[in-house]
């Protein structure tokens, strides 16, 4: 009997933001959650347990939605604080 390969993932590359034009984005680039997920390859349910214990990236709420700023994400990817 063949085994089923493991589900797609939920990450739809139809709404993402391109990685390549992350590059020369401003840091006031908002990214959702799983867009970040995507890029650091991590999934939305590490993303949101780092955000209730304080780590990774900084986060902020807008109308009840994490999103996260590029800027803090690149700040954060190079070890600086948040």
């Amino acid at each position: 009997m063949l085994q089923q390969s493991r589900a797609p993932s939920r990450i739809s590359g139809r709404d993402l933001i391109p990685l390549a034009s992350l590059t020369g984005a401003p840091d006031e680039t908002m990214l959702m959650p799983k867009e970040l997920a995507a890029l650091i390859r991590r999934t939305t349910v590490t993303l949101r347990t780092w955000r209730k214990e304080g780590k990774g990236p900084a986060c902020v709420v807008v109308g009840g939605r994490p999103l996260y700023p590029l800027g803090a994400v690149r700040r954060w990817a190079r070890g600086e604080a948040a």
